[in-house]
């Protein structure tokens, strides 16, 4: 990132934050928890502090309470490399979205692709079988702008996620809390992203999750999860949800797939995959006119 856009990141994040009577945190709250003279968070965040060390910006990933994804996000963002001009880009954004595509269609697992939004751009069948996902949650997708978004299919009210998962609840809204902050730390300060928070603000358990992922005791990656419940139709399931990215001039993409860990789920992903026949939704439009 530019450091003009480094800094509107830093005052978006800082505005994430309240105080005990609920108020936004000003420079002045961010300075002291820093142990930085507010001059120097004025200039980090007007984008006119040329020079971040290690110490300044470990100071703010501290008191911004950033997660372990967010920080490896965070830290990069703070090099000062443009997004756009770090890789040699050797596809379209367009191929490498087909790239990604022809692959979730090829596979025999449930699997999908994320823009930076974490809306989900592409879906293989198997992904929208395994999880039943209702055919009025796709149809009205286009009316809302948190529509396409993962967090409406973990945490929304049109989908009961929570009953799929049951006891295993918390720690599936954990991860997938911890994901949504990691893949969206870059674009926190776009106006979409505002936009798509306010309306995600709006669910309950998504505002109670969101809210106490600064409290957390226990941090993990949000590129693996093991999965293990019983399922209120297939049973007892185990598999591992992985994500890789492939860097494109518009925007991080990010692939999900889910592997069986057991007999019993290799053989329900096999049984899905035959009857899905390799088929691909495309659902959230990328790239998004706001880049």
């Amino acid at each position: 990132m530019e450091r003009a856009a480094f800094g509107k990141l830093v005052q978006a994040l800082r505005r994430e934050h309240r105080d005990e009577k609920g108020r936004v945190w000003t420079q002045e709250v961010l300075a002291e928890r820093t142990q930085l003279p507010k001059r120097t968070i004025e200039r980090i965040e007007n984008g006119s502090l040329a020079h971040l060390d290690a110490d300044i910006l470990l100071r703010l990933a501290d008191a911004l309470e950033l997660t372990i994804g967010e920080r490896r996000e965070f830290f990069f963002a703070a090099t000062g490399i443009i997004e756009q001009k770090s890789a040699t880009y050797k596809r379209s954004p367009e191929e490498s979205l087909q790239y990604l595509i022809d692959m979730i269609r090829n596979m025999n697992v449930p699997a999908f692709v994320t823009d930076q939004y974490v809306n989900i751009i592409a879906a293989n069948m198997i992904t929208i079988r395994f999880f039943n996902i209702p055919m009025e949650l796709i149809e009205t997708a286009p009316l809302l702008p948190h529509g396409y978004n993962l967090m409406r299919v973990v945490f929304g009210t049109e989908y009961d996620f929570r009953r799929v998962v049951g006891t295993m609840w918390d720690e599936v809204a954990r991860h997938n809390m911890q994901l949504f902050r990691a893949i969206s730390l870059r674009v926190r300060a776009d106006g979409y992203f505002v936009e798509l928070l306010d309306n995600l603000m709006q669910y309950r358990e998504f505002k109670r999750f969101w809210e106490r992922a600064h409290l957390e005791t226990e941090d993990t990656s949000a590129e693996n999860f093991w999965y293990q419940y019983t399922h209120p139709v297939y049973g007892l399931l185990s598999y591992v949800s992985s994500r890789s990215q492939i860097p494109t001039s518009m925007g991080l993409l990010s692939m999900h797939t889910y592997i069986p860990l057991s007999p019993a789920t290799t053989d329900l992903f096999a049984k899905l995959s035959t009857v899905a026949n390799q088929d691909v939704i495309r659902l959230a439009p990328w790239p998004r006119s706001n880049g």
